[in-house]
């Protein structure tokens, strides 16, 4: 599943919790009940989703969800587009549910704002993928160096640009310097396809993509199989939905309810639309690999306050935004 997809879920996921446990058998509640609901999505997490859309379509389930299930809402739906913006919202209180991408929560989790709940699955699987540096060929005694001054691009399933973090990490333990000097261009954004087809058609010479996005681009096109791996990185947990760490006086209904959301005809509709599996609970051991990637591109590549695994924000310029030379 990609991360994106599980922003509107979040939606039906709060609304059924109600003041008590509700399932898919549950009839509506006969009065109206008060509930607030502040939701604040990270704009990282959208990928090539329109963020109207986005918030349209979260508008739009909670108007009918809340009139099915019988609650007056204080609801509001937001975008953040900076970490800062998280951090005022909870220690302010506004918000109660958030959509992160990891760099983002493991920096509120450090600070002991924000508790992972839960995370999107692909085939019964939490979403953890390792990325993938393909070639056309082998290369040389199974080096990267043999990729001076080819062309490359990078597909990353979040705005955080993980793969580019992960691809600067790897030159640097080899010590090949930074992707900008090495590659002859260096081209990044979100969608696979768009990555590993020019590969296999000869238009670049190597591609970064997550072994997820790979295999679903194998099933459609297996001949994308005679595609080479030449490196491999740990893999890693990216987006999680996640709760202020002061407990919310619904919480276990809330958490129940995101896991089965799967189980009612809405959330099974919106599993349809934004292919999306069932929701798994998490915790913050899953997104250790995550950290340490971080870390390591901290120490080796950018130590500077403002790189990505240390204060949630994006990639360096130069990591994500197509170059060439």
């Amino acid at each position: 599943m990609k991360p994106s997809r599980a922003i509107p879920l979040l939606v039906v996921g709060f609304l059924l919790a109600g003041n008590g446990t509700i399932t898919a058998a549950d009839p509506p509640s006969p009065g109206l009940k008060r509930a607030r609901l502040h939701v604040l999505a990270s704009d990282s997490m959208l990928g090539t989703v329109n963020p109207n859309d986005a918030m349209a379509s979260m508008r739009i389930w909670i108007d009918q969800i809340g009139r099915t299930r019988g609650f007056q809402l204080d609801s509001k739906v937001a975008i953040a587009g900076s970490l800062e913006q998280f951090r005022h919202r909870l220690k302010e209180h506004l918000v109660d549910l958030m959509v992160l991408d990891t760099p983002e929560y493991l920096s509120l989790s450090d600070a002991g704002l924000v508790r992972a709940v839960a995370a999107g699955t692909t085939r019964g699987q939490v979403g953890a993928f390792a990325y993938l540096l393909l070639t056309g060929s082998e290369l040389g005694g199974g080096q990267i160096a043999g990729l001076r001054g080819k062309r490359i691009a990078v597909a990353s399933r979040t705005k955080a640009n993980t793969g580019a973090i992960w691809l600067e990490t790897l030159l640097a333990e080899n010590r090949l310097g930074r992707a900008r000097d090495f590659f002859g261009s260096f081209d990044a954004g979100f969608r696979a396809s768009t990555c590993v087809l020019p590969l296999f058609f000869g238009k670049i010479d190597a591609c970064v993509v997550d072994a997820g996005s790979f295999d679903a681009l194998k099933e459609l096109n297996p001949q994308l199989g005679r595609l080479k791996v030449a490196a491999r990185s740990e893999v890693v947990l990216e987006g999680v939905i996640a709760m202020p760490a002061l407990e919310h006086p619904y919480q276990r209904e809330l958490i129940d309810s995101i896991l089965n959301l799967h189980r009612t005809p809405a959330g099974e509709q919106f599993c349809l639309v934004f292919k999306a599996g069932p929701m798994m609970r998490v915790g913050r051991e899953q997104y250790e690999s995550a950290r340490l990637l971080r870390a390591r591109y901290r120490r080796l590549v950018d130590p500077s306050p403002d790189s990505p695994g240390f204060s949630g924000g994006r990639p360096d310029e130069s990591a994500g935004r197509g170059l060439s030379k």
